[in-house]
């Protein structure tokens, strides 16, 4: 529980993490590009200016001056200083500061040339909106508010202590203080408007933050899914390793196999030995469930079966250590049908134990018919069963079939499983043939009997002839 709850906290960490990344490489970006816009403005506030310095004060041209060249220093050098790779969050607040006195510094240049009540009421004030807007790509929120709030502190202070004394200057004092309420009313509600722009550039940054976590999420699961998938072909592709691929060279046997996974991975599984003895050790088995957990519990069996059979063990003792295996290992309730066949090709018979497996089809050189019926219940269910094997002749002409559910439980579009009876059918019908020949028969019956379904289990068969 402990691992669980620290794996689920280091995944947040990662999210948040690449989200902050992925936030501050934003920041990054909208503050040098605001960098560049603001040095454009301080340029062309600066030419305007200065088509109108003869009627400005050399002092007033020197503050001019003064003015544009500290604001184009910062917003530059802070754009080419960012753009080098050099970056620090506080700047995004200094760069506020900058940006809003800029606005104001041109809301003074034009009350000086154009007029006082031009200044208050044409473009100026819309550069306060621009500066504002311009502060919610940084997508944060408390800087979208704090730029509102220079605005409208900043627009309402370059008001009060030089412009409103320039209205009554101009107007005189009995118009002025006929007009003074209706301006105040005028300053009072732009400035108002910028508080308000600023929570709506909050509230936009918020949004788009919300929008990046979501993305950045979503690639981040994109990834992990990615890596998943690549892990599963990975695994499949181990998986067709360890299903043979090729005939096996036995004496006397003439054999067909064929593994047809539902998912990229499966839990069927066979297998062809020759063992130390000469004798031919055959194994068909079949994991509850299908995907991955069920590959994992038959990469299990395949490795038991492969390490056992290369020792001086009988099939019963084999059997045995397979089944204590499964009930060690297997989780979530999961069992094995499993059957084994041992050819002795010098006593022409066969010898096998099936644990619950579908019973493989025995058609003799004749015609008749048995079946290698499961004596014992599958494996993984209780550690302490016997196994007693059975043995039947097997001589020329013989044929045993094997197979897992998967083949008889094919289901067409209208649910109709293939069914065992017709395995029996066929196999009675084609037994004489070739083994390559049943197979592809076979193959070409269940195409048909599916039609344009996709197999719902893993399918697995072998066939094997005595010649």
């Amino acid at each position: 529980m402990q691992k669980t709850e620290n794996d689920r906290h280091t995944k947040t960490q990662a999210y948040q993490d690449l989200l902050d990344a992925e936030l501050f490489e934003v920041e990054k970006r909208s503050q040098m590009q605001a960098g560049w816009f603001m040095s454009i403005c301080v340029v062309l506030i600066y030419i305007l200016a200065l088509f109108q310095a003869v009627d400005l004060a050399v002092s007033y041209q020197n503050f001019l001056h003064t003015i544009a060249i500290i604001m184009l220093i910062w917003f530059i050098g802070n754009s080419v200083v960012i753009h080098q790779g050099y970056y620090h969050r506080s700047l995004k607040y200094i760069n506020i500061i900058f940006q809003v006195s800029m606005v104001s510094f041109f809301l003074l240049v034009t009350a000086k040339i154009m007029g006082v009540k031009f200044a208050l009421s044409s473009v100026a004030p819309l550069f306060y909106v621009v500066v504002i807007s311009v502060s919610s790509l940084t997508m944060n929120p408390f800087l979208c508010l704090l730029a509102g709030g220079f605005a409208a502190g900043q627009f309402l202070g370059v008001y009060v202590f030089w412009l409103q004394d320039k209205i009554h200057y101009t107007l005189g004092n009995e118009v002025a203080v006929e007009q003074s309420l209706y301006g105040w009313v005028s300053i009072v509600l732009r400035a108002l408007i910028f508080m308000i722009m600023g929570t709506v550039a909050m509230y936009m940054a918020r949004k788009a933050r919300s929008l990046l976590e979501t993305v950045v999420v979503q690639v981040r699961y994109e990834e992990q899914l990615n890596f998943v998938q690549q892990d599963i072909k990975q695994a499949a592709e181990i998986q067709e390793k360890l299903i043979p691929n090729s005939k096996p060279d036995f004496e006397m046997l003439e054999i067909e196999s064929h593994y047809q996974p539902s998912k990229l991975v499966g839990g069927d599984y066979f297998d062809f030995i020759k063992r130390g003895n000469g004798d031919y050790f055959i194994v068909i088995a079949d994991v509850s469930g299908k995907g991955f957990s069920a590959a994992m519990v038959m990469s299990n069996i395949q490795a038991i079966v492969q390490i056992l059979t290369n020792q001086d063990i009988s099939m019963t003792k084999i059997v045995e250590i397979l089944n204590q295996s499964v009930c060690k290992t297997s989780a979530g309730g999961r069992f094995v049908t499993f059957a084994c066949i041992e050819f002795s090709p010098t006593k022409n018979q066969l010898c096998y134990i099936n644990c619950g497996h579908n019973a493989p089809f025995l058609i003799r050189s004749n015609g008749d018919k048995e079946m290698l019926v499961a004596l014992t219940s599958v494996l993984g269910v209780k550690d302490d069963v016997t196994y007693t094997p059975r043995t039947l002749a097997f001589g020329k002409g013989d044929l045993l079939f094997a197979f897992t559910d998967g083949l008889s439980e094919l289901k067409n579009a209208n649910k109709e499983m293939f069914g065992e009876a017709n395995i029996e059918k066929l196999l009675l019908r084609e037994h004489s043939q070739p083994v390559q020949s049943i197979k592809e028969i076979l193959l070409e019956k269940t195409q048909v009997h599916l039609g344009n379904e996709l197999p719902g289990d893993d399918l697995s068969f072998i066939c094997i002839k005595s010649v």
